[in-house]
């Protein structure tokens, strides 16, 4: 556990950074017309928390990973349903 944050200075500083180069891309993915438009902020944030969720159940179960769920599997399921769900629609 990295409890409390602040007593981990670079990993929060690499953590703003990552936070910061996921809005840049969603930004990017938006001004390009391939995702929808939202607030950049709170989109970046329910990546974030998706990636965050899966990581932790990475370390607070790790039998289920290593026996029943392939973690590579599991990462490319959770970002394509991210992607998919921002995803700009034709009408």
């Amino acid at each position: 556990l990295v409890q409390p944050s602040d007593d981990y200075p670079e990993l929060r500083g690499v953590s703003r950074e990552t936070l910061l180069l996921v809005q840049e891309i969603l930004q990017h993915g938006m001004h390009s017309g391939e995702f929808e438009e939202q607030d950049v902020i709170y989109l970046a944030n329910a990546s974030w928390a998706g990636i965050h969720g899966v990581a932790t159940l990475r370390v607070d179960t790790p039998g289920l990973y290593n026996k029943h769920i392939d973690l590579l599997r599991q990462i490319d399921v959770a970002v394509n349903a991210f992607i998919n769900g921002i995803r700009r629609r034709e009408d």
